[in-house]
């Protein structure tokens, strides 16, 4: 957080030193007025800024640590929502966990990615696609086998010249239901 919520220039500036090296500073500039509260030293432990950009009113606060806690609701309503993390995220509940978006992108850069569940797992969707693309639309101007269509199958016996095959799959009945 080196770089200040100011655009502009301050025209006044205020310092109010505080007891254990913090300093409070009241900032004027032509967009309107900056506060900040921050340590004395320049690696800034703490800072908290609060001013205005062009955007609008605008909050900043670094810490070592920032802890929320309350035994209500915690709400955010923004535009867009982007979390960083260095090391890692973790996410739990005590109850459900629900992710919702227009599309939802899952990707492990490395190592691996792992569903496991207690119950049932389910894979709902108009195709499901597994190490696979999808598989093109057949264009119009595709002409199709004759006597063929595509929604009709073949027979167990012309899909396969397998004898053994046949009779594993249809046992004894089978064989002489095939249409062959």
């Amino acid at each position: 957080m080196s770089s200040t919520i100011m655009t502009d220039t301050p025209d006044d500036l205020q310092q109010i030193s505080l007891r254990g090296g913090h300093i409070v500073e009241i900032a004027s500039n032509e967009s309107g007025a900056t506060l900040r509260l921050r340590d004395t030293a320049a690696s800034a432990g703490l800072e908290i800024e609060i001013g205005w950009s062009p955007q609008g009113p605008v909050v900043r606060v670094r810490a070592a640590r920032i802890d929320f806690e309350t035994t209500a609701d915690i709400n955010l309503r923004c535009n867009s929502f982007q979390v960083e993390a260095a090391q890692g995220i973790s996410l739990r509940a005590q109850g459900d966990l629900t992710a919702s978006g227009a599309a939802v992108a899952v990707e492990a850069r490395e190592g691996r990615v792992v569903a496991r569940a207690n119950d049932d797992v389910q894979l709902l969707g108009e195709q499901v696609l597994l190490n696979c693309d999808r598989t093109p639309e057949v264009p119009d101007w595709v002409k199709l086998a004759p006597g063929l269509m595509m929604n009709e199958l073949l027979a167990i016996a012309d899909a396969s010249g397998d004898e053994e095959l046949i009779a594993s799959v249809c046992g004894e009945e089978g064989k002489e239901n095939d249409p062959r």
